[in-house]
């Protein structure tokens, strides 16, 4: 049981992951941010590729994930 509730609060927390980046892609070009005189450029798609992360040497976050977004 233990073991799920572990699965279900990591599945909750890439949940609200995944719809904080569909918000910032969903942002206008007047919602970007000029640094200098350079103004970033949109992003119409971003992917990530068997992406692993871990927080602890032995405690792994994710293991071989791949997603992709588009605006």
């Amino acid at each position: 049981m233990y073991q799920f509730g572990v699965v279900m609060q990591n599945y909750q927390e890439a949940k609200a992951s995944d719809q904080l980046i569909k918000e910032l892609l969903a942002l206008g070009d007047d919602d970007i941010v000029v640094y200098g005189e350079d103004k970033l450029s949109s992003i119409d798609h971003i992917s990530f590729d068997d992406v692993s992360f871990s927080y602890m040497k032995d405690k792994s976050v994710l293991q071989n994930v791949s997603w992709s977004a588009d605006q």
